[in-house]
């Protein structure tokens, strides 16, 4: 998603590795704009396919977000003239 792998850097097991298809629901959380998803497959020497690409637009409201402060400060610090 986007270039970041929301399954890890292992992916998905595919649970029969006898069968050559794997038909599954996945849902993946889009940013709000323009999102890129791509799917590969790697076989049990570690050969990856061809990537499948697709281009997607999530035209959702953006919900604000949370800012958070943390400032840290003293008034008992002491200035020297060092000339």
């Amino acid at each position: 998603m986007n270039d970041v792998p929301i399954f890890g850097i292992a992916g998905l097991p595919v649970s029969d590795r006898q069968s050559h298809n794997d038909e599954r629901e996945i849902i993946v959380p889009l940013v709000p704009g323009a999102n890129k998803i791509q799917v590969s497959a790697l076989n049990q020497q570690g050969v990856e396919s061809l990537r499948r690409t697709v281009y997607t637009q999530n035209s959702a409201a953006v919900a604000p977000g949370d800012i958070y402060v943390v400032a840290i400060g003293s008034a008992d610090t002491k200035i020297q003239n060092t000339i």
